[in-house]
């Protein structure tokens, strides 16, 4: 009695749906747009994707196919190079030793918690840095490793130099 008025044995489902479109027909520019994994599966010359492909083309005989591209963030910000220890240098660079302290509980939970360090401490790098400029970032960290390196007694600069006294 009641809310369910499902018909029992129908289970067939339509594959009308939008997430199952592989083909768009576009009228305006008379083109038929495909991704490549569908006119890839379409290649082959038999099954439903082929089917849907070869009806769409027959209805439409003066229509181009066209691949879609796929959707790219190219506004997403790549850090290519910016491990742990580029952040800590970062870090200790602007000598913000509150905000390391911080950082290096973070990390400590990360790893206590097995999860993996990277994504954790990036984020939590980023949520304090709003306006991190990556490029801007990597003058400031190789400024403080040469200034760091050649502060300690093991540098390599110091052989270096010592070597320019060779005739």
């Amino acid at each position: 009695m009641g809310g369910d008025r499902r018909q029992k044995g129908n289970t067939m489902k339509n594959n009308t749906s939008a997430s199952n479109v592989r083909f768009t027909i576009d009228c305006i520019n008379k083109t038929i747009t495909g991704t490549t994994a569908s006119y890839k599966k379409a290649s082959k010359g038999f099954g439903p994707i082929y089917e849907e492909l070869a009806t769409k083309m027959a209805a439409h005989p003066d229509y181009t196919l066209v691949k879609k591209e796929p959707k790219s963030n190219k506004e997403r910000q790549v850090y290519t190079g910016m491990d742990i220890n580029f952040m800590r240098d970062y870090i200790k660079a602007k000598k913000d030793t509150a905000f390391e302290e911080k950082f290096e509980k973070v990390l400590a939970f990360a790893e206590n918690s097995k999860k993996s360090k990277y994504p954790i401490a990036k984020k939590f790098f980023l949520k304090q840095y709003k306006d991190f400029k990556y490029d801007e970032a990597k003058v400031l960290v190789e400024e403080y490793r040469v200034n760091n390196t050649r502060n300690s007694n093991d540098a390599p600069s110091a052989i270096v130099s010592s070597l320019g006294n060779v005739a």
